[in-house]
């Protein structure tokens, strides 16, 4: 059909050049035109696959993805609690990356699960609709009566496919409850450390925390409780107080 638009385009521009003016004006141009729809039409009809085989590669990208953030996530997890002494001015750095690290990996987590949802209801629509066809198949076979060759390879061909339905719908569904447990199990053990705070404030407290009692010694730490204490009575801030006491105490 496309090739035709394009062949009639050609057919129009040759015979424009042999009819004055009428031709030069009108049949030209109009072939042109043609020429270029159908052109147009024929890339269209190309991309059409493409676009089938990049939906694949999105699904096997997602089974990558999730895949590798569960890992992640149940890695994190278990650094977090692992965790020892936040007095450790040496580890402080390691441990608030660890809060940064665990916040971004259930951002996305979040978001490779709302793929796998989508994923796996098109797996259990494409699985619920083969099972349909399949008793209206064997409807035919044990109600009507056919006994056909063809009927049976149909049968077999399609119970294949509903078995390979089946094994997709069983992994995604695996590997989305994987996912889901892991981000529930991080999200528990974050919250858990941060309390009502948030990873900055937190950061904040503990190297401020240190500077104290590298300037105090051991009475470093009380020193510096008592003073947030003071700040946070007059009503400023928690994240204010906690940055006017490190700019002070490096001083």
């Amino acid at each position: 059909m496309n090739q035709s638009i394009t062949i009639a385009g050609i057919a129009l521009v040759i015979l424009g050049l042999f009819i004055p003016i009428i031709g030069w004006f009108l049949l030209i141009p109009a072939g042109l035109i043609v020429i270029i729809l159908g052109l147009i039409a024929k890339e269209e009809v190309k991309a059409k696959p493409a676009e089938s085989t990049k939906t694949s590669c999105s699904i096997e990208e997602v089974l990558l993805d999730a895949d590798l953030v569960t890992a992640e996530m149940e890695a994190i997890a278990q650094k977090i609690t692992e965790f020892g002494n936040k007095d450790n001015p040496e580890l402080i750095d390691t441990y608030v990356s660890l809060l940064k690290d665990a916040n971004s990996k259930i951002n996305v987590a979040e978001k490779i699960e709302s793929s796998l949802v989508i994923i796996l209801k098109d797996f259990e629509s494409q699985l619920k609709a083969i099972e349909s066809k399949i008793a209206d198949l064997k409807k035919s076979r044990d109600v009507y009566g056919v006994h056909r060759e063809s009927l049976e390879l149909k049968i077999a061909k399609e119970e294949a496919e509903r078995e390979r339905l089946k094994a997709n719908v069983e992994k995604y569904r695996k590997l989305l409850d994987e996912l889901k447990s892991k981000k529930d199990l991080l999200t528990n053990i974050l919250n858990k450390e941060l309390g009502s705070e948030t990873i900055e404030t937190i950061e904040l407290y503990l190297k401020t925390m240190m500077k104290y009692k590298e300037k105090y010694g051991e009475k470093g730490e009380k020193k510096f409780k008592q003073n947030l204490s003071a700040l946070l009575r007059t009503g400023i801030s928690r994240k204010d107080a906690l940055e006017r006491l490190y700019h002070e105490v490096k001083k």
